[in-house]
């Protein structure tokens, strides 16, 4: 009996220290090292950097993507803490989206570099705001702002840069090509007989009263030639564009003068070369010439311009232009004329 009872002691014993021996899983937990450094901004949570774990419960510490610089981590699992560095990092550069990339404007017109802009942002942080002298306050926030900006007042070939960057230090830059023309000559008013010269250009150019029977065509003051290929380019381009912004204002197209009225036109641009200005290098009025052509109108203007390169950007020059842009735009002229010599332009409106 005392044997069983001892045998029984001892397997008790060995029982015993069976279970004070028995030890408890080691909890581990290991990082996605593909995480350690972090874009700024991005979508991404404290859970995201864990690889593998064997932790039941576990807190999660704050992970902020909209700060940059290293950020020290603490999770806390089964009473067992565990750390983790990431490095937030800015690393995309502002977005900058324009309207154009190349302007043509006429020289004293009013322009805001501001207006060919359609966002400035941060893809996160949003919207920049503009700084034409960038402050300390500026910098920190994000801004943009425009470098070599051409004054508008002197006609040549520029370029200007849209220059943006962020709270955190990334900037971007977009160049725009800018052509400033000289100042297209505005069209006198001829109120009554077209033959009789204004005082004073103005930019009202309609005649109303028909003229009286026309005259001989005199001996043009300035030699007459047969019109290049290159005028002919200049004006087909003119005719075409004219037309172009007349559809888009809802008029009807102009018909393209020939003949006699096509001869004055081509005078009258041979004219400006010598004397740029609407009164003629003899004195007498612009509209002199549809008379001394034999063109009947009941009302008539007359555009002119020089320095440009091509019918394409004189067209701009002349929408540009108030008052060029209202002779283009008149929806009592049904026929225009083109006269091109050279870099020096003419249009001539009847209706």
């Amino acid at each position: 009996m005392c044997i069983l009872e001892k045998g029984k002691f001892a397997l008790c014993i060995i029982a015993l220290c069976m279970g004070a021996c028995e030890q408890k899983e080691t909890i581990t937990m290991t990082f996605d090292k593909k995480y350690q450094t972090i874009e700024y901004g991005d979508t991404i949570k404290a859970a995201d950097l864990i690889k593998e774990t064997n932790a039941g419960q576990i807190q999660y510490p704050k992970l902020d993507t909209t700060k940059t610089g290293k950020q020290k981590l603490k999770f806390q699992a089964d009473g067992k803490t565990f750390t983790y560095t990431v490095t937030i990092k800015d690393t995309k550069a502002p977005i900058i989206e324009v309207k154009e990339e190349q302007i043509s404007f006429e020289a004293g017109s009013t322009w805001d570099p501001r207006d060919l802009i359609t966002a400035v942002r941060d893809e996160v942080d949003g919207a920049l705001t503009y700084a034409q002298t960038p402050s300390d306050q500026d910098k920190k926030q994000g801004y943009y702002t425009f470098q070599d900006l051409p004054d508008g007042k002197t006609a040549g070939e520029y370029t200007f840069v849209i220059y943006a960057q962020d709270k955190n230090g990334n900037s971007s830059k977009q160049t725009i090509r800018v052509t400033i023309t000289e100042p297209a000559e505005t069209k006198p008013t001829a109120q009554t007989n077209p033959s009789t010269p204004t005082s004073k250009p103005s930019s009202n150019s309609t005649v109303n009263s028909q003229p009286s029977a026309p005259s001989e065509p005199s001996s043009p003051s300035v030699p007459s030639t047969t019109p290049s290929s290159d005028a002919q380019t200049k004006r087909a381009q003119i005719f075409e564009q004219v037309n172009v912004e007349r559809s888009k204002a809802g008029l009807a197209p102009l018909a393209l003068g020939s003949g006699s009225f096509q001869a004055a036109a081509d005078l009258r641009a041979q004219e400006i070369a010598v004397s740029f200005s609407h009164t003629r290098p003899d004195g007498s009025a612009c509209f002199s010439v549809l008379s001394q052509y034999g063109v009947s109108y009941t009302t008539a203007a007359e555009n002119i311009a020089g320095g440009y390169p091509d019918g394409y950007a004189v067209m701009a020059g002349w929408m540009n232009s108030s008052g060029h842009r209202q002779n283009i735009l008149t929806g009592s002229f049904t026929t225009i004329a083109i006269g091109v010599y050279g870099n020096y332009y003419v249009q001539l409106f009847i209706g």
